[in-house]
Parts: C-alpha cells; sequence; structure tokens
C-alpha cells in the first residue's frame, strides 16, 4: 500500500482539543504522526486490531520517549498533550468514518488517565450516536468499549 498523508477531519472531535498535527497512513490499520516536544520529534503510531466482524481494538504508543511504550507520556506542557490526544481522536473518527465499525475498544492502564479518557470517550461516544462501557479488568486496567448498544459487553 502507498503511504499518504491525510489532514486532520474537523468536527465534534475538535471541540475535545482543536489543534491536531497531520498524519500518515501505513497499511488499512495503521497510522503514525509526530509531535515536536522538548527540542525533540516524538513518533506515535496508532493501531487497529480486528477483533471480529465489525468490532476493534485501538492501541497507540510511543517508543521515542526513553522508558515509554505507552501512549502518552506526561509531556508538563498541556499544547502537546492535546495535540496527541486530538491527533489520536482524530485517527480514529477517520477510521470509523472509512470502515464498518460497530465497536472500538481500548484499555487504560494507568489510573491517573481513567478520567480523562473516560471523558473524552463519551464525548467521542456522543459524537457518533453511540454508547460508552468502562470496566475494570482482575489486574487493575480499565477497558472503554464504545459502539452501538448490540456491540457493547455487559457493564460490570
Amino acid at each position: 500500500m502507498q503511504r499518504r498523508i491525510l489532514r486532520p477531519i474537523t468536527g465534534p472531535l475538535t471541540e475535545l482539543f482543536d489543534n491536531p498535527v497531520d498524519y500518515l497512513q501505513e497499511s488499512p490499520t495503521t497510522f503514525t504522526f509526530v509531535v515536536e516536544w522538548d527540542d525533540q520529534e516524538i513518533e506515535y503510531e496508532v493501531e487497529f486490531d480486528h477483533l471480529g466482524e465489525h468490532e476493534w481494538d485501538v492501541e497507540f504508543r510511543t517508543w521515542d520517549v526513553p522508558g515509554s511504550s505507552i501512549g502518552i507520556v506526561n509531556f508538563g506542557d498541556a499544547a502537546v498533550t492535546g495535540q496527541v490526544f486530538s491527533t489520536v481522536m482524530t485517527i480514529i473518527k477517520d477510521f470509523v468514518d472509512r470502515n464498518t465499525v460497530r465497536a472500538l475498544s481500548f484499555s487504560a492502564k494507568a489510573e491517573s488517565r481513567v478520567s480523562l479518557y473516560k471523558a473524552m470517550v463519551r464525548r467521542f461516544a456522543r459524537s457518533m450516536g453511540w454508547e460508552m462501557v468502562a470496566r475494570k479488568t482482575r489486574r487493575g486496567a480499565t477497558i472503554f468499549t464504545v459502539g452501538e448498544q448490540d456491540y457493547l459487553p455487559e457493564s460490570t
């Protein structure tokens, strides 16, 4: 597949953080983008894993920050953090618009991110006319699932 540069879409998601950066579609299910922080470029990857029928898992991560293999690091800079989250949400919206998606899930391992993710996901779900379910795993992570009611797990 040929790599192509995609421009961020606009719409309801821009209310969250309205400064997404440009991103590349590396494959049908993998996207990358770069943010600048502290005189370095940090590359992120957003990947969609097919779980079944019209259900997908979403992961985003970076390996460009020493000691981090997670989606976001504490930049201490709200503008950069906003760019990361805004771009991830824009990529998710674009993926949903281009594919038959009935449900998406992702997890928050750090308790400090659960409230932020919950607020962002609720807003995203409403913008899509979807519902959201959040549930804790035995290991303490929170799994968020958004989608059409028939595709959501039972809440616990």
